[in-house]
């Protein structure tokens, strides 16, 4: 699978990584010295643990933004699954629901 690299200011796309695994990410952003790295403010990027990781080690100073459709669907995945837990413990002990919700947050 390929990572699109895009500046989403004008859409433009700046270049196309053939694999997104972490070790091939990191390899490609080290080969841009630390000084150019540091002047991106911000990257979008999915909730795909390996881009956010990379993000965070490739471009210390950069701000990072979760894509909304991806934050949406993180949203309906939590109600789902608050909504699971009350379905399954309906006729328990208060308590023990609650216990169960905490874990969550």
């Amino acid at each position: 699978m390929s990572v699109n690299l895009v500046d989403v200011s004008t859409g433009k796309i700046i270049d196309l990584v053939s694999d997104r695994r972490k070790f091939n990410l990191k390899e490609y952003f080290s080969s841009y010295p630390l000084k150019v790295r540091e002047k991106v403010r911000y990257i979008t990027t999915d909730i795909y643990a390996s881009y956010i990781d990379i993000a965070r080690e490739m471009f210390p100073t950069a701000k990072i933004v979760l894509d909304k459709g991806d934050e949406l669907m993180e949203y309906i995945t939590t109600q789902k699954t608050y909504l699971h837990i009350i379905q399954e413990l309906e006729n328990r002990d208060i308590d023990l629901v609650m216990r169960s919700l905490s874990v969550l947050n």
